[in-house]
């Protein structure tokens, strides 16, 4: 929260760190150039029958500028080839590693900055390092190119402490495959495991070239299973927020609030409206038993048909007063959102791309008896953050 003359402001991203509905070809500057630390993800889906595609980080905005980093995605030949470009000529390329990306889905692509390498991950997974060939801080721009769809590229410092870092070493889960506990509804995977999915670079540098990908276990998005009690889990922090990010989670979508909503408490919601969009929610409620059915502190519900966002509560299955004026619709099918939801002491404040959008006082207490973010209906969600 920041203080203006008299007035409270809520404290939001700078907006000028995101670029939305990227159009392809792309090349835009990077705010505040490269450094030890920065952070840059890009979101997007690969058409069906892609061939290829390309980010770069370039030293300039000419065609023939040299490319500190040159990451290409080729379909044709199932790999993934990082190369730099210098003075006109292509230095040697690196091939070895996974191919991370599938023609009709969405993917997230992460690049950090560190002082001997970037570092690469792709949906969460730790993927590729590449030395730098080129000194990181002469890079000012990057480029996509190919056949690629960017719905969103976001330029991130990882000592902002508004805005969570996905590359925060999470605890490790030891989640086997079990059965639905019958107390989640029909349709939700109660705790996918999102905790291994979670990009984790190992800390001793590897060989040029090389890549050591973390022996963490591997679900496929499917499995269901049963997280145990946080205080169970290796790495638990006593007082700590234990709220690994998740990326692409299928819908509906329960998320365990461990230790329950605390004021002060950031959550980052990225993803979009399917093309067409009737409506989705967002609730913070207290688990997912089918009945009785969950109170519900907080109801954030996207209506296209009507064009208005309705906020309400419920308590013992009884829905309280609407609240739905708000100043302008924001969401549209099909196109990105970045919406953040800050827990205050007296209020939930919610900000879309950026700009402050809504409250909704409290009217439930205590919010931490409030330990489940749930998701459902129209929307594609590319990632859930804590901070």
């Amino acid at each position: 929260m920041e203080i203006v003359g008299d007035m409270y402001q809520p404290f939001y991203p700078n907006p000028d760190a995101v670029v939305y509905n990227v159009t392809i070809p792309y090349q835009g500057g990077i705010p505040g150039g490269i450094y030890d630390g920065k952070m840059i993800e890009i979101s997007g889906s690969v058409p069906y029958g892609a061939h290829r595609f390309e980010v770069n980080l370039n030293t300039g905005f000419d065609p023939s500028s040299d490319r500190a980093l040159h990451i290409s995605c080729r379909f044709d030949q199932h790999c993934v080839v990082r190369n730099s470009y210098e003075r006109g000529c292509w230095s040697i390329e690196e091939r070895q590693g996974s191919f991370p990306f599938s023609a009709g889905r969405d993917f997230t692509l992460m690049i950090m900055a560190e002082i001997g390498c970037y570092r690469i991950a792709v949906n969460g997974q730790h993927c590729w390092e590449f030395n730098h060939r080129l000194p990181m801080e002469r890079v000012n721009s990057v480029s996509i190119d190919g056949s690629v769809q960017i719905h969103k590229i976001e330029f991130i410092d990882r000592m902002n402490p508004y805005r969570p870092s996905p590359y925060n070493p999470p605890p490790i889960a030891i989640c086997p495959a079990a059965k639905v506990d019958p107390g989640f509804m029909p349709g939700v995977r109660p705790g996918i495991c999102p905790v291994p999915s979670i990009p984790s670079f190992p800390s001793v540098p590897s060989n040029p070239g090389t890549c050591t990908i973390p022996a963490y276990p591997s679900f496929p998005p499917t499995t269901t299973c049963v997280i145990p009690p946080p205080e169970q889990l290796p790495g638990y922090i006593p007082g700590g927020s234990n709220l690994a990010p998740v990326y692409n989670p299928p819908i509906p979508y329960a998320y365990p609030i461990y230790g329950g909503l605390k004021s002060g408490m950031m959550i980052y919601i990225s993803g979009r409206p399917s093309a067409s969009a009737h409506r989705f929610t967002i609730n913070f409620q207290n688990g997912t038993a089918p009945y009785p059915p969950p109170d519900i502190a907080f109801h954030f519900d996207v209506r296209f048909f009507s064009r208005s966002v309705v906020r309400n509560s419920r308590c013992n299955n009884t829905w309280a007063a609407e609240e739905n004026l708000v100043a302008h619709f924001p969401f549209q099918p099909s196109v990105n959102f970045d919406l953040i939801i800050r827990v205050e002491f007296e209020k939930f404040m919610v900000a879309v791309n950026g700009q402050h959008f809504v409250e909704f006082r409290h009217r439930l207490k205590p919010l931490d008896r409030f330990d489940t973010l749930y998701i459902e209906n129209d929307v594609i969600v590319s990632s859930i953050r804590f901070a």
